[in-house]
């Protein structure tokens, strides 16, 4: 998806890379989903896309399995 040596990503590229819209892009931030810093007026996210869907696809996986 995106490259793995990269450590953060604007709202932007985040929302190209996951597909997902910037609405829910800032609700994920708010409640935690995804982690993020703000630099000047800047947000910079931290959390992969890789590691976004991982998480997910296994939280999906483990209500499964109960």
């Amino acid at each position: 998806m995106m490259n793995s040596d990269k450590k953060g990503w604007s709202v932007n590229e985040w929302c190209d890379a996951t597909s997902i819209g910037r609405t829910k892009t800032f609700e994920l931030i708010g409640n935690k989903s995804i982690q993020s810093l703000t630099v000047g007026r800047r947000r910079i996210i931290t959390t992969s896309p890789d590691d976004f869907f991982n998480k997910r696809t296994s939280e999906k996986q483990d209500r499964a399995n109960d």
